[in-house]
């Protein structure tokens, strides 16, 4: 065994290749192809990061459109909702003065019979008995429901056509007058008061009588 191991140790001494693999690499430490491929691995590594680091910029540039653009629609619909609410109010306060417009020109009608009415009570106040015309005083109470009247129409408002038949939508019952014609049954006895409509829309139902159809039952 002892002699076998100094004939190997012999082979290696002798042998002037392995002495300068050995030589070099104990040198070097690294053969030639080794340190190219140990300098190309930090080389790709650095471009890794590069290329990740341009990756994360872009992203946060996208990001940063994106809230610039999130924060644009929030401004614009902002502002269409300050153009809205100013738009509404001035709509508001225009109809608020229209309808004022025209209940100052209703008052102001009103008054003017109010004012004319007066007049005639004056008149015929300061009147003895005996020269007071009572028919002339009638015709002049009659004036005053067409004249208010002609008030309303000026503003859209007349009055309902008087139907012969009860309708609930129209009418108002204050009374049933009861009938043996079975014919009259839901039939308007009597219109009480006339109802106004405006534009197709009642204003007041008329105020009206009405038949009811009740059966005798003590008649054969």
């Amino acid at each position: 065994m002892i002699d076998n191991e100094k004939l190997e140790e012999q082979k290696i001494m002798s042998n002037p290749e392995t002495d300068t693999e050995t030589e070099s690499v104990s040198k070097g430490g690294l053969s030639e192809e080794g340190a190219d491929q140990a300098e190309l691995k930090p080389r790709e590594t650095k471009i890794q990061s590069e290329d990740r680091i341009s990756q994360i910029e872009e992203i946060k540039v996208k990001l940063d459109d994106l809230y610039d653009l999130f924060v644009n629609k929030l401004s614009e619909d902002a502002h269409k909702n300050e153009l809205f609410d100013k738009m509404y109010e001035e709509l508001q306060g225009y109809k608020k003065n229209q309808q004022q417009k025209i209940l100052e020109s209703v008052f102001k009608n009103i008054i003017f019979e109010i004012d004319q009415n007066q007049k005639l009570i004056d008149y015929y106040s300061e009147k003895e008995n005996e020269d007071i015309d009572p028919q002339k005083i009638f015709d002049l109470l009659k004036t005053i429901p067409a004249s208010l009247e002609n008030i309303l129409f000026s503003y859209g408002v007349v009055p309902m056509k008087e139907d012969e038949v009860f309708s609930p939508e129209k009418h108002k019952v204050i009374e049933a007058i009861t009938t043996k014609d079975k014919e009259m049954d839901k039939k308007i006895a009597k219109t009480v008061k006339r109802g106004y409509e405006c534009d197709g829309k009642i204003i007041r139902e008329a105020i009206v009588k009405v038949y009811v159809y009740k059966e005798n039952k003590g008649e054969e």
